[in-house]
């Protein structure tokens, strides 16, 4: 239940946001939750839903810390962003308050660390060593279309891309305790790469039979899901150099999508 009135608009941060519609004072109450009114399930419980169902609750809801359940808040509180500087957070009352002062029209945030299940430090680096194993796979899928295709020269480039995103995700595996990573449970599980990655081991079991058209289709269906399934925002953390790091690659996988795109519509022509 809301004590404030709000509104939901285009984030800077992700997405679509929270807003603040009145000016907030320090420490007054801002929102609290309803046992009776939110939604708690137990991971049996939501694996009996339709996948679909299960979708919508992994994008919206998370794991709670306390009871360890998924859980779907019922209002617009859901649409709350992480921030390593948050402006509200749970008060001892159970009350939501405001941290500082909110202007009218500022987004609101939390700091996802304070509710949601802490998944521990080997988790995390499973994650993002499957994450450079993926971008690994990648470049030597392009790595046979480039030996196949040698008169066509984005092969190798992307090729050759991919295999510096490994490097960068390795260097984030090696360094996780500095960075202070944490996971954004809404967004991807490690199973999902996990997945994405046995779809790659068999288009590169595949790759010599593809002609240029069929690569370059299955190269933008790779690119393109990346960024749909916002696989950039699977981590976050207070450190400048994680954001830079997350963002680089989601530049550079969209520019590999228009590149492949391009060329795609090129062949489609001839």
């Amino acid at each position: 239940m809301f004590y404030i009135k709000t509104r939901l608009g285009k984030s800077k941060i992700h997405g679509i946001g929270l807003f603040t519609d009145q000016d907030i004072k320090k420490g007054n109450p801002i929102y609290k939750h309803n046992n009776k009114l939110d939604l708690q399930l137990s991971k049996k419980e939501l694996e009996s839903l339709d996948i679909r169902e299960q979708e919508t609750i992994k994008k919206y809801g998370y794991i709670d810390k306390k009871s360890k359940k998924w859980r779907l808040d019922y209002d617009d509180i859901r649409f709350t962003n992480h921030s390593a500087t948050p402006n509200m957070s749970l008060g001892s009352s159970g009350n939501i308050i405001a941290l500082k002062n909110i202007k009218k029209g500022e987004e609101l945030t939390q700091s996802y660390k304070d509710f949601e299940y802490d998944f521990n430090f080997e988790e995390i680096k499973v994650m993002v060593e499957l994450m450079a194993k993926q971008e690994k796979m990648v470049s030597i899928l392009y790595d046979n279309y480039a030996h196949k295709f040698p008169s066509f020269g984005l092969w190798q480039r992307l090729s050759d891309d991919e295999k510096v995103h490994a490097a960068i995700l390795k260097k984030l595996y090696k360094n996780t305790d500095f960075f202070n990573l944490e996971i954004n449970t809404k967004v991807f599980e490690h199973i999902n790469i996990k997945t994405s990655i046995r779809k790659i081991n068999k288009l590169i079991a595949k790759s010599k039979s593809h002609n240029l058209l069929n690569a370059l289709q299955e190269a933008f269906k790779l690119e393109t899901g990346l960024i749909e399934q916002k696989y950039f925002t699977i981590f976050y953390s207070d450190k400048k150099e994680v954001k830079e790091i997350l963002d680089r690659l989601e530049q550079e996988t969209r520019k590999h999508s228009d590149k492949i795109y391009k060329a795609l519509i090129k062949e489609k022509s001839l």
